[in-house]
């Protein structure tokens, strides 16, 4: 029996802190410059940071078990049986996906980059359920 293997990527928080160092820096500009029409400028900014905190920010990933592979496991949960699944395989097509399921019928889909972990984790979790995965180097 095989563990279940979970992968989460939240969004980092990185552009938060560069709003509020742009923020900060907005505000030493406009008392260092005497320039206190433009203090709007900075109250607008201050909000629009504070909304971008508050906005629900997607938890991308997959789930995989001993019998489904679930897809967008914490947005929009799409459950594929591992039975259905021939194989994956690597693709270039574009930024958006790397990865691409072929199914035993020879229908292939595409998966979303950002739901999955790094392509040396899963090629690892998925030889671990009998699913090869083709094309990687």
């Amino acid at each position: 029996m095989v563990e279940v293997f979970e992968y989460r990527s939240a969004p980092g928080k990185g552009v938060i802190w560069l709003a509020v160092f742009g923020l900060a820096i907005l505000l030493a500009l406009v008392i260092l410059a005497d320039a206190y029409h433009l203090i709007g400028l900075v109250w607008v900014a201050g909000t629009m940071t504070l909304v971008w905190m508050l906005l629900p920010k997607p938890v991308y990933g997959i789930r995989v078990d001993n019998t489904h592979l679930t897809l967008a496991a914490w947005r929009d949960p799409r459950h594929i049986p591992l039975d259905d699944i021939d194989h994956l395989r690597a693709t270039g097509v574009s930024d958006e996906t790397d990865i691409a399921i072929v199914y035993r019928n020879a229908e292939e889909e595409g998966v979303f980059a950002a739901d999955l972990p790094d392509i040396d984790i899963l090629v690892e979790v998925m030889a671990a359920r009998g699913i090869p995965v083709r094309g990687v180097y």
